[in-house]
């Protein structure tokens, strides 16, 4: 199993409705609970490291999309993918 590269996290988010407002709050919000404070100067292959962290996000932290998330990694485990 693998972890889904920065592209795939992407498409699969847009393909499931997240605009790219939502998508920012998500990766700050990640950031922020995680200590990288700095996102636009990690580097990108530093930065896919950070996606596995948002499944140990609460839902409540993503208020009215947590849904959309919780529908995002529905889908990886249906194809079987490692989130």
């Amino acid at each position: 199993m693998r972890c889904l590269a920065i592209s795939e996290w992407e498409h699969l988010f847009y393909h499931i409705g997240f605009s790219k407002v939502t998508l920012h709050r998500i990766w700050s919000a990640a950031i922020e609970l995680t200590g990288w404070l700095d996102w636009t100067n990690t580097p990108r292959t530093n930065r896919e490291q950070i996606y596995p962290l948002l499944k140990l996000l609460p839902p409540s932290w993503f208020k009215n999309q947590a849904i959309y998330l919780q529908k995002a990694f529905w889908i990886c485990e249906k194809q079987g993918l490692d989130t």
